[in-house]
């Protein structure tokens, strides 16, 4: 009897390490497929566990989390006098008619290039709130804009995610490699 229980609490401990390796390897974005826009302007690499849906040169995604939707666009580049990267994002917000709690932007870099990312909890313009978050990056053409929305209260649950996909954004003609 001691060796059946013995037998059943190592094949228990074996499921549990499968289990954890594999949900380690989910998060090494090292591992992520690149999905690229339909244009071939612009990839990114996405969690393996979203599921994708591309719509003409965007891709809607949906990332787990009960009602959030993740769209990732290609942008026009706008004229140079249009202002800096940082005053671009920022922008964003006040043309989906937010309104932020806080609308700090925070830079960082994707493949060399600069972005730009706001989030916030806000207030849609009929009263719902909501998480927010604009990751926008300048490529040399165009831009690449993320735009993440979901329950206020599921906001954080995405937000390393989204930050690591947004980081592995490149640009080039060639599309997904």
């Amino acid at each position: 009897m001691a060796a059946i229980l013995a037998a059943a609490v190592l094949i228990g401990a074996l499921l549990w390490g499968w289990l954890q390796l594999s949900r380690l390897r989910a998060e090494d974005d090292r591992q992520w497929p690149e999905i690229g826009l339909a244009s071939g302007a612009a990839a990114l690499r996405l969690h393996p566990g979203w599921r994708i849906e591309a719509r003409g040169d965007a891709l809607r995604v949906q990332t787990g989390v009960r009602r959030a939707l993740l769209v990732v666009s290609a942008q026009p580049r706008p004229p140079r006098d249009a202002g800096s990267l940082e005053s671009r994002a920022q922008a964003l917000p006040d043309a989906e008619q937010l309104t932020l709690d806080d609308g700090a932007a925070e830079p960082f870099e994707a493949g060399g290039l600069p972005g730009v990312r706001i989030a916030s909890a806000g207030t849609l313009p009929e009263g719902e709130r909501g998480w927010f978050e604009f990751h926008l990056i300048e490529g040399p053409s165009q831009d690449l804009l993320l735009r993440y929305r979901c329950p206020v209260l599921s906001g954080s649950i995405d937000a390393r995610t989204l930050a690591r996909c947004a980081a592995s954004a490149r640009f080039g003609p060639s599309g997904p490699r």
